[in-house]
């Protein structure tokens, strides 16, 4: 996630995992939660190498937990997912990615629902790369952004979506 940094006058990423998951009070106690650092830069620095480690670390750690949450910009979002359901086929496990359309600290923020939607569904029987943004759960490497503004940016134009999220999730 981006924070305001108030002496840069610029958004910069958070500076530890766990101030990301303080968005969310009553996260930790509603799920067990291990947190691990891959790497914490802008999505648009995104590289082969970044995918090879995320996809490391959830093999390496597979038998440890029931599921994976990454969170992610938007704007390399689809090509991470699609580069992780293709390094980690026959999963039985769910692998969710997530981001969000505004910087936590803005009122208007989806960081905090997305962020709790996507620890929902990594407790779910989903064996697979999903992404859950907005209402929407979709397969990974059939998503693609579709916006800059919408809450629901992503979309999969040919295939349709797994499921979508709403006071339950479908």
């Amino acid at each position: 996630a981006m924070i305001k940094d108030h002496k840069l006058n610029a958004y910069i990423p958070t500076k530890t995992p766990e101030q990301l998951i303080s968005l969310a009070p009553g996260l930790k106690e509603e799920f067990d939660i291990e947190i691990k650092l891959i790497d914490n830069i802008d999505s648009t620095n995104i590289q082969i190498s970044h995918w090879q480690k995320l996809a490391q670390a959830i093999y390496d750690n597979y038998d440890a937990f029931d599921g994976f949450v990454i969170s992610h910009g938007t704007d390399t979002m689809s090509y991470t997912e699609s580069a992780l359901s293709y390094a980690l086929q026959d999963l039985g496990k769910p692998v969710v990615l997530t981001g969000a359309q505004l910087p936590p600290d803005n009122i208007s923020s989806d960081a905090r629902n997305n962020l709790v939607n996507a620890f929902r569904i990594a407790s779910m029987d989903i064996g697979e790369v999903v992404i859950s943004f907005g209402t929407e759960i979709l397969r990974g490497n059939r998503s693609s952004k579709q916006s800059e503004t919408d809450f629901n940016a992503f979309w999969s134009p040919i295939y349709p979506g797994l499921g979508k999220i709403r006071t339950n999730i479908d």
